[in-house]
């Protein structure tokens, strides 16, 4: 299935924290990738935005695993 939408990969590159090597790759870096159909957006502006996301995304992870969020009784 052929789609006409055009996309972009913003990979980044960054030491690890511990500088342990891997032993396939022979490096000691992690690797991120994050696909995107936004042109307009620098590389660092479309990190910058999905940083954000996640954040978000973890605060409401903690929310409903941490504080039984989701066990309230007003959940409903």
């Amino acid at each position: 299935m052929k789609s006409d939408k055009e996309y972009r990969y913003v990979i980044s590159r960054e030491p690890r924290a511990d500088c342990q090597t891997r032993l396939l790759i022979e490096d000691y870096f992690t690797y991120r990738a994050i696909m995107t159909n936004n042109s307009e957006m620098s590389d660092l502006q479309v990190i910058l935005f999905y940083n954000k996301r996640g954040h978000s995304y973890r605060a409401f992870d903690e929310m409903n695993n941490d504080f039984l969020w989701s066990r309230q009784l007003f959940s409903f």
